[in-house]
């Protein structure tokens, strides 16, 4: 291994040790409660010494949202790969269960996600290569929503509307939605809609499965 190689591994390790750090942090905190100090002494490194390696609170917040975008991703193959070849209509409550776990089991994560499904990411300063790759993994994302949904055209389940881009972005914006007030709105969903936040994501899922059957 040469020098520059080992010298770049070196920085990725680091990179991941604050990124692992601000994850406890942001367990406890919020986003706009959290501080960058907080986030170094959890990494044990000095403030100075974190800004070699992220420019901002934001940027590591960002990538904490491409793990949580990744994980995602993770749990939907491994949930498609249990049930098996399966139909349009039962792929899609998995994709919709696939959010549920990330919110039971990496609530992290999915308020990452939707923290920046919600902000102009061009206004941040985030880098180039960053951009992209959250570009890259929204793609992937919403590649995998078309795709049930034109298999659900070809089952007949589905309208010709519905099974493109427009479409998957559609459904995407739904799931970003319900999991915003999921998230954002607990005292309203109890108060007002009776609900609680877990019971008021699951049961919107089942009431979206219910416009496809």
């Amino acid at each position: 291994m040469g020098q520059l190689e080992r010298k770049f591994r070196e920085r990725k390790l680091k990179q991941q040790d604050v990124i692992d750090a601000a994850e406890r942090i942001f367990a406890q905190k919020d986003y706009a409660t959290a501080g960058i100090d907080e986030i170094a002494k959890e990494a044990e490194f000095s403030k100075k010494t974190l800004y070699v390696y992220f420019n901002s609170k934001e940027q590591i917040y960002f990538e904490i949202a491409l793990r949580g975008y990744r994980k995602f991703q993770a749990i939907l193959e491994k949930k498609m790969a249990t049930a098996g070849p399966t139909g349009s209509l039962e792929k899609l409550r998995l994709f919709f269960n696939s959010i549920v776990t990330l919110r039971n089991d990496f609530p992290v994560y999915l308020e990452a996600i939707i923290y920046y499904e919600g902000s102009t990411l061009e206004k941040l300063q985030l880098g180039e290569g960053v951009l992209q790759k959250y570009y890259q993994l929204n793609a992937e994302i919403l590649e995998l929503l078309k795709a049930i949904l034109v298999q659900g055209r070809a089952e007949g389940r589905f309208s010709a509307e519905m099974a493109n881009e427009q479409g998957a972005a559609f459904v995407w914006s739904c799931i970003v939605g319900i999991s915003t007030l999921d998230r954002t709105k607990e005292n309203y969903l109890r108060a007002a809609q009776h609900f609680t936040a877990g019971d008021f994501m699951l049961k919107s899922f089942e009431k979206m499965l219910l416009l496809f059957n």
